[in-house]
């Protein structure tokens, strides 16, 4: 007899198909199975915040931070969350917890930057934008270009 519980799989591919409702529903059911499962909270986290349900979403990745305290991407992910949803000074702790576990974790400082020149702190903003060219792989490299020009705008409000 087949297990009722979908699988990371279903939830992953429900995604990758652009149909967050879809993997929400997924994610649900496996949880009710897995409640703990990092992976399956990660994807239902994931398709909350594409159906722009961003406290639901919120909450499933301070569920996550919670089980593991110790992961940079978490912490990362809760902090993006925080700055969308214009809660800046709860956005930059997360964030600063996610630089603390990995001081090389881009997508954190591109954030972190982000936040700060929102809130009209050039400085900071500068050298988070900075060390996230320094340490963007691959996959980031297409944020480059918009990272360069907000670098050159911060320096000439600076002058």
């Amino acid at each position: 007899m087949r297990n009722p519980a979908p699988t990371i799989e279903e939830i992953a591919q429900a995604i990758q198909q652009q149909r967050p409702d879809a993997a929400e529903r997924l994610a649900r059911a496996y949880l009710a199975f897995h409640p703990d499962d990092e992976t399956g909270l990660l994807l239902l986290g994931m398709s909350l915040q594409a159906q722009t349900r961003s406290d639901a979403a919120i909450e499933v990745f301070r569920e996550l931070t919670r089980l593991l305290p110790d992961s940079a991407l978490h912490w990362g992910n809760l902090g993006t969350l925080l700055r969308d949803a214009k809660r800046g000074d709860e956005a930059e702790a997360a964030l600063r917890r996610a630089l603390e576990l990995d001081p090389r974790n881009a997508a954190a400082h591109y954030n972190l930057a982000r936040q700060f020149e929102e809130s009209g702190e050039a400085a900071p903003a500068l050298d988070h934008y900075r060390q996230f060219l320094q340490y963007a792989g691959p996959d980031q490299s297409g944020y480059a270009p918009d990272v360069r020009t907000r670098i050159a705008a911060l320096q000439g409000r600076m002058k």
